[in-house]
């Protein structure tokens, strides 16, 4: 079998779950394996990584399904959830960016969170139109890297601005003088959440993702994979991985859970220490009564805010990171059951992620809702309500988030 520079003709087009390490050394080459067959892995030979004859993860196409259909189902949930965040993010970008009493340090995070989801949008709409292809990638070699490159990094600048929204949370209740982030070192956090994972995962993603062009019994087709350089020694994909997984979600996360437990706990004390207090020196009518309400009413509305915020980080990010180990894992004990429609599944749940961010991070300010609803009066001419709103992340009653 002869091997090109710019393809790699392969005998054996899909792995079955039951195949051993190197299967060129215990079975003949065929196309058709057994009914057990995994249609997101190829085995080929590499001369580029020194893997020689190897299984490569196809993470975005999978090929001969028995569903085919399927593929245009997945197609449309992606655009549809696509659409929709797209629509909530860069309509909300907008109206900061055209709100000049929301130009400020304290909605930068949020505007990064916004700008973050817009740039992964089209991305997963590429990968969600690939699926469509019966050929496989469309879109080469370079497409493939960036693509693998903006996923990642947009999801980890993600966490990282949701972790720099908890600190800067937490400084405000619970250290409301002593310490304050002011509009440079904001823009200095912010620009770094940025810049650390962009270097990051672009040293990491370039030089190890490719494309490998397949010959198959109705043409060729093209995958999109990674494959880091072999050593007998050093397994480097579970090295990266766990330096991401340390370093990208259980770091942050650790924060996170301080950050909020703090704030949970500065409420309730500052909640109880009110009552006993008022109760003390005032005693029980209509007014006092009414303001114990709303300060009980904002303390379970911003609990539940607190706690939402974390369960959705669980449910949003952690599928993520198990997907990511079971890649490195499932190729390092040969049982290759992960299949490309995992990633998309995973895609799905960013998209969903995006979409919900606006109303976490945005809403729990009472600033961005008086404007919100000023606007919205001006649309359908409406009067103002008397009702009184409180800032939710803040122990006193204020006008500014």
């Amino acid at each position: 079998m002869a091997v090109s520079s710019d393809r790699i003709d392969i005998l054996l087009t899909t792995v079955s779950t039951q195949t051993t390490k190197h299967p060129a050394d215990t079975m003949t080459p065929t196309t058709g394996v057994s009914n057990q067959v995994n249609k997101s892995y190829f085995w080929a030979t590499d001369d580029r990584q020194g893997w020689n004859y190897t299984e490569y993860f196809s993470f975005f196409n999978d090929f001969d399904r028995s569903d085919e259909n399927g593929k245009y189902s997945e197609m449309t949930i992606v655009s549809l959830l696509v659409l929709v965040s797209f629509i909530i993010n860069f309509g909300l970008t907008c109206f900061f960016l055209f709100k000049h009493e929301l130009r400020n340090h304290q909605h930068v995070y949020t505007m990064c969170l916004m700008l973050s989801s817009i740039i992964f949008l089209p991305v997963a709409l590429m990968v969600g139109i690939s699926r469509l292809s019966p050929f496989g990638w469309m879109y080469g070699m370079f497409g493939c890297q960036t693509v693998l490159f903006l996923i990642l990094s947009t999801a980890f600048i993600k966490i990282w601005l949701m972790t720099l929204v908890s600190f800067d949370r937490y400084l405000k209740v619970n250290r409301q003088q002593k310490y304050h982030l002011g509009p440079k070192l904001v823009a200095a956090l912010s620009v770094t959440a940025w810049i650390v994972p962009l270097i990051v995962l672009a040293v990491l993603v370039y030089p190890n993702s490719e494309t490998k062009e397949i010959m198959m019994g109705y043409g060729n087709i093209t995958i999109c994979t990674v494959a880091f350089k072999w050593h007998p020694m050093l397994p480097q994909a579970l090295l990266h991985f766990g330096g991401l997984f340390v370093f990208m979600y259980i770091l942050p996360i650790t924060i996170m859970i301080v950050c909020y437990s703090r704030i949970m706990v500065k409420l309730n004390k500052s909640a109880a220490s009110l009552k006993k207090h008022s109760s003390v020196k005032f005693p029980s009518t209509p007014k006092t009564t009414a303001a114990r309400t709303r300060s009980n009413i904002r303390k379970k509305r911003v609990t539940l805010i607190l706690i939402a915020i974390m369960v959705i980080f669980f449910l949003m990010w952690t599928p993520l990171f198990v997907m990511l180990g079971w890649i490195t894992l499932d190729m390092q004990s040969n049982t290759y059951y992960l299949s490309s429609r995992w990633i998309i599944g995973q895609i799905c749940m960013l998209i969903m992620n995006t979409t919900i961010e606006p109303f976490l991070y945005s809403f729990t300010s009472n600033k961005v809702r008086t404007e919100i609803r000023r606007a919205i009066r001006r649309i359908f001419h409406t009067k103002p309500s008397n009702s009184i709103t409180l800032d939710e992340t803040s122990t006193v009653p204020s006008t500014e988030s």
